[in-house]
């Protein structure tokens, strides 16, 4: 196959050049700008060209080199680059334009735009701090009066260009948020909590945009987004130009053009991993690796907290949200990716696991593994010396009281030792009105595996101590039993 021209400077440009000659097939990358060429992954079959050209150098380009075709994979609002290549190109040329999918979300408090100028008229009439997140090209637009420009944080790429552009916007240092993206719903609502954000202004440019995340961020802080609609060319009025939006689309282009297969699918592994108590300490060796080698993380909040990873971290730990993200990502990924889910204690021990693990069974093309953990009752049972083969089992945690009490109350009935897993401290009165403990022992763990983690030996006629929120687990033993 002869050589291909991508004109990138998008997440989509970037992947597709560096699939491309990894196949062993020699691509021209040009992007505008040198943090373009920067994030770029080098090989030997890639060559990235940095600097904005003009139709007639496009055209110089196109008639000097004898490409395979043209791959139009730029940003969906860069309009002029798009007409520049579309009016360049050769009859004898085969261009193909890979243009993101994007979603119309319609929900109050969002607001739809055809331009900056009529974004910033509606900012006018706003109060309150406004977060940028449309780049640096049409900051001057929106800095247009004093009043709108001191409520003005802007996030922009880290790159020489941006920050000039913010500077000549009339923007303090204290006003610009050099990041470089993706960023997940959790960071916009931090950035947004952080800075007391009251309206959010972006870009219709789709999932690899980062709009999904940036609107679900505005919705459930509860703050305005303005969102400038997706703008460009018209497709259509241009011959020889077959526009795409999957990878798998632009597959089958290859598939059919040269018999080749560029991209390796959409296979994604999916790892549920139990972490035991909650800390690193405590995790398995085979857990850790599957956090090192993870793309994107789930799990509850306090769970993620402790994970030290680069990854993309998602705070949800239920199948209904957990499920929706994944089919996300996947539809969205140029190849396979690692997903890690996490668990508290051990995955097979009252844990969430199970139910997702038959929700992704539905999903094609997902490869699942699934990691234990310590468990807390495994936990309970080494911290106060006691073995829990002959332990019954007793879950409070999203179990009727009824039912409970009386499978804790049959046990106890027998004198025979019990572990149980709480919903929160106020079960534990529970236990000790309810129950017959003569001659018991519970041992009661407080946060198990955590900093203030704590085990209390409370005899079971006694008076219980006053208990903090937190997480509760325990074991009755009687003395026939050992204590």
């Amino acid at each position: 196959m002869k050589k291909i021209l991508v004109f990138g400077g998008t997440t989509e440009g970037r992947e597709i050049s560096e699939a491309i000659s990894k196949k062993g097939i020699l691509v021209d990358l040009h992007v505008a700008t040198e943090y373009g060429n920067q994030i770029v992954e080098k090989n030997g079959n890639l060559n990235v060209v940095t600097g904005r050209l003009d139709c007639n150098q496009i055209r110089d380009i196109i008639e000097t080199v004898d490409y395979e075709c043209v791959i139009d994979a730029t940003h969906p609002f860069a309009t002029e680059v798009s007409r520049n290549i579309y009016d360049a190109i050769s009859d004898k040329t085969m261009l193909t334009r890979f243009k993101r999918k994007t979603a119309h979300e319609t929900s109050e408090g969002i607001r739809y735009f055809s331009s900056a100028y009529e974004a910033y008229d509606a900012l006018k009439q706003t109060d309150g701090r406004i977060l940028l997140t449309t780049g640096s090209k049409d900051l001057k637009t929106y800095c247009g009066d004093e009043e709108t420009r001191q409520r003005i944080f802007a996030r922009v790429i880290p790159a020489v260009e941006s920050l000039e552009l913010c500077k000549k916007a009339g923007l303090e240092g204290s006003q610009i948020i050099a990041m470089q993206g993706p960023f997940s719903e959790k960071m916009n609502i931090s950035i947004i909590e952080e800075k007391r954000i009251k309206v959010l202004v972006t870009k219709q440019s789709g999932v690899a945009g980062g709009t999904d995340s940036k609107i679900s961020a505005c919705l459930k802080t509860g703050i305005q987004c303005f969102v400038i609609s997706e703008c460009g060319c018209n497709n259509s009025s241009y011959e020889n130009v077959q526009v795409v939006s999957t990878y798998d689309e632009l597959n089958e282009f290859f598939e059919k053009r040269a018999g080749i297969k560029i991209f390796s699918g959409s296979t994604m592994n999916v790892v549920l991993a139990g972490i035991g108590p909650g800390t690193e300490s405590h995790m398995t060796a085979a857990v850790m690796k599957a956090i090192e080698n993870a793309d994107c993380i789930f799990g509850a909040e306090r769970m993620i907290a402790v994970v030290k990873s680069s990854a993309e971290k998602f705070p949800y730990y239920l199948a209904r949200d957990i499920i929706p993200e994944i089919e996300k990502i996947k539809r969205n990924s140029i190849s396979g990716k690692n997903i890690l889910i996490l668990f508290s204690g051990d995955t097979g021990f009252f844990s969430g696991a199970k139910k997702i693990h038959e929700e992704l069974k539905k999903i094609a093309s997902i490869n699942i593994k699934v990691l234990p953990g310590i468990s807390s009752i495994s936990y309970l049972a080494s911290s106060i010396g006691e073995s829990w083969h002959d332990c019954n089992i007793v879950s409070l945690h999203g179990t009727q009281e009824k039912e409970w009490l009386e499978k804790l109350g049959s046990s106890l009935r027998n004198k025979e030792k019990c572990f149980f897993i709480t919903g929160g401290k106020n079960d534990i009165p529970k236990i000790m009105d309810s129950c017959r403990l003569e001659n018991a022992v519970i041992h009661l763990g407080y946060n198990l595996g955590y900093a203030d983690e704590k085990v209390m030996k409370i005899n079971g006629d006694a008076v219980l101590p006053e208990l903090k929120e937190g997480l509760y687990c325990g074991m009755i033993v009687f003395e026939n039993c050992g204590s």
